[in-house]
């Protein structure tokens, strides 16, 4: 098994998201990273980088941490009903404008999330933690669909070494990118 600090979740995710990049340039979608290299970019920047650029969609790569015990991939988008409380102060005229403007996304980014959580699966057989609501940083503020995997636990040692492994994480990324894939011919083609 590797040892928690030998594997940083910065270069798993960056190398699934190439491949995943790779595969959907190989099939003629233009793809936009927001990282391609070692930088910290905020989970803001991401969604105005992704907003500038005028993505379709806006899809986060991440590995978690919990429990040892707890293994699983997971993937949220955002549901604008999570906002209720915290748009309780805010002037109704505002509100309206923030629950129009997220609204018009849920169902898309529910859809991406499903497409995507499947496939996933379907590629690697890995334990499903489904697809969740949440108020995710990231996702706040994209004006489209979006959402955001966690490919699984590395607080985990089984998890851990597969997510180390070449071959699990080219199914990783070949199942985020067959889940993109259909989301995006649905919608977009």
């Amino acid at each position: 098994m590797t040892s928690d600090s030998t594997v940083l979740e910065k270069d798993i995710n960056r190398q699934i998201g190439s491949k995943v990049a790779y595969l959907l340039e190989k099939q003629g979608y233009e793809v936009v990273l927001t990282r391609e290299e070692d930088v910290t970019v905020s989970l803001g920047e991401r969604t105005s980088f992704a907003n500038q650029k005028q993505a379709d969609i806006l899809f986060s790569l991440h590995a978690n941490s919990g429990p040892a015990s707890t293994m699983g991939v997971e993937t949220f988008y955002f549901d604008p009903a999570l906002l209720k409380n915290e748009l309780e102060s805010i002037d109704s005229k505002t509100k309206a404008f923030i629950i129009k403007t997220v609204s018009q996304w849920h169902l898309m980014s529910k859809e991406l999330a499903k497409d995507v959580q499947s496939s996933v699966i379907q590629n690697t057989y890995a334990t499903d933690r489904r697809i969740k609501k949440g108020v995710i940083q990231v996702l706040l503020g994209f004006q489209g669909p979006a959402a955001l995997i966690e490919v699984g636990y590395l607080s985990n040692d089984h998890e851990r070494a597969l997510l180390c492994s070449e071959s699990y994480k080219e199914r990783v990324a070949e199942g985020i990118y067959e889940g993109i894939k259909m989301f995006v011919d649905k919608h977009f083609a």
